[in-house]
């Protein structure tokens, strides 16, 4: 399941998703349910999907270094113990670094 509101759209104002399977007959009854209850974007749904594709690669690129920046401002803050950032959890991986995955965690220290 795939929610193109938030990274696709880019601004908020757009609802939609998709379902992926590689399930041939799961495919086959979802195909059915879109057709039947009408659960297909309108023509202007469709247009503000491509228009945020447009400023995709820009918004994940920023989502990218902002994350890495607080990330590295947490590694070196003296009440974090540990952050696991996802590119160094990636990296222990054969992963390709074109598939970022945003965001970071961190263990604090207790007070």
């Amino acid at each position: 399941m795939l929610s193109t509101s938030k990274y696709i759209g880019g601004h908020s104002d757009l609802i939609g998703g998709a379902l992926i399977t590689t399930d041939e007959s799961l495919a086959k009854r979802l195909d059915f349910l879109k057709t039947a209850v009408g659960a297909i974007a309108s023509p202007f749904d469709s247009y503000l999907a491509l228009r945020g594709l447009k400023t995709l690669d820009l918004r994940m690129e920023r989502q990218c270094s902002n994350a890495q920046m607080i990330a590295e401002f947490l590694e070196s803050h003296p009440k974090v113990l540990q952050v696991y950032s996802f590119s160094s959890i990636l990296s222990q991986y054969s992963f390709n670094e074109t598939y970022c995955i945003l965001g970071f965690l961190s263990r604090f220290a207790e007070s």
